[in-house]
C-alpha cells in the first residue's frame, strides 16, 4: 500500500500530528494507528518519515 508522503508531509510540517494520526488510521481501517514520526528537512523537498502501525488483536 502507498500513502501519499506530500499530504502526511504537509500535516506534519503544519504540526498536524493528530490529524496525521486520524487519517493513517482511516486509510489502513485499523482500530487503532499510532504513529511515531521522525523528521529531519535538509531542504525544502525532504522529509524523513518513520511510520509504526500498531492493531488491535496483533
Amino acid at each position: 500500500m502507498k500513502i501519499k508522503i506530500d499530504i502526511l508531509k504537509e500535516l506534519i510540517e503544519k504540526g498536524r500530528i493528530e490529524t496525521t494520526r486520524i487519517l493513517l488510521g482511516s486509510i489502513l481501517n485499523v482500530d487503532r494507528a499510532f504513529m511515531w514520526c521522525l523528521y529531519s528537512i535538509s531542504n525544502k523537498d525532504m522529509v524523513h518519515l518513520h511510520i509504526f502501525i500498531t492493531t488491535k488483536g496483533e
